[in-house]
């Protein structure tokens, strides 16, 4: 019985740490059309201690030399916050981005699994080495039901164990 749980650890560990890796981004990423704003929409996979996405965020990504700079709005207790991030690319021509808060030291990691550039995205967070939540950002705050349904079929085939999504209201947010 020990066997099989340390077998079976294994090869979650393998799964989680694989995920993270380059290639699972969109191999032929055009910044140009993914630059402006994005709202979170949906959460979905493992919610992190470290998460702000309780309700829905807003993102203005303007394109940099390296990757982006995105300029981020949410609630946090109640309160509106926003701060501003570098987000380099991190694989020429793919879609694998650090994420770092101006003045922190976070290893943060996403990953676009897909998007249309118009309507939405669907991505994936990895903190240290492993996954930690997903989102769907989309480029209305009112979008179609068959565009989050869209988003939330690439999630569940490329995240495993994908069931949940937690809608963070954008609709109704003043963000």
């Amino acid at each position: 019985m020990i066997k099989s749980i340390a077998v079976l650890s294994s090869v979650l560990c393998l799964v989680l740490a694989d995920f993270c890796k380059e290639e699972k981004g969109i191999e032929s990423f055009d910044p140009e059309k993914f630059k402006g704003v994005w709202y979170f929409s949906y959460r979905y996979g493992i919610k992190t201690p470290v998460s702000f996405a309780n309700s829905c965020m807003k993102s203005d990504l303007n394109v940099t030399e390296n990757g982006f700079e995105a300029k981020l709005e949410f609630y946090n207790n109640g309160k509106r916050k926003s701060f501003v991030v570098d987000v380099p690319l991190k694989k020429e021509g793919g879609s694998y981005f650090q994420i770092t808060p101006k003045g922190a030291n976070v290893q943060v990691y996403a990953v676009l699994l897909d998007t249309d550039y118009e309507n939405y995205v669907t991505e994936y967070f990895c903190m240290f080495g492993k996954m930690a939540e997903g989102f769907i950002r989309t480029r209305s705050k009112n979008p179609s039901p068959e565009i989050i349904e869209k988003a939330k079929e690439v999630a569940k085939q490329r995240v495993p164990d994908v069931n949940t999504f937690v809608d963070l209201n954008c609709a109704t947010s003043d963000i």
